[in-house]
C-alpha cells in the first residue's frame, strides 16, 4: 500500500470529527483554564491537542493498523428510498 494514502486518507466520518473536535476544544480549555493539575493537565492537553488535530484533519492513525473506518458507516441511511410504482 501506497505510504502516503495510508497516512493521508480520510477515514473518519463526520460525526466522527465533530465529536473530536468538540472533546478536543473541551480538554484543551479544561487544561487552560481548569486549576492546576499537574501531570493530569499535561495528559489533558495531550488528549485535547490530539482529538482537535485528528478531527481537523479526518485521519486517525490508531484506525489503520485495524483497517477500521467511520467514513460511511451510515451511508444506507442517506440513500433516497425507493420510489414504488403506482399499479393501474
Amino acid at each position: 500500500m501506497n505510504l502516503r494514502k495510508w497516512l493521508t486518507e480520510e477515514n473518519e466520518a463526520l460525526w466522527d470529527k465533530a465529536i473530536r473536535v468538540i472533546a478536543g476544544a473541551v480538554l484543551l480549555a479544561i487544561y487552560a483554564f481548569g486549576p492546576n493539575f499537574g501531570i493530569l493537565g499535561y495528559v489533558l492537553l495531550l488528549f485535547g491537542l490530539v482529538g482537535l488535530f485528528t478531527g481537523v484533519t479526518g485521519h486517525c492513525l490508531l484506525y489503520v493498523p485495524f483497517n477500521f473506518t467511520t467514513k460511511g458507516m451510515f451511508e444506507e441511511e442517506k440513500k433516497p428510498a425507493k420510489k414504488k410504482k403506482k399499479r393501474k
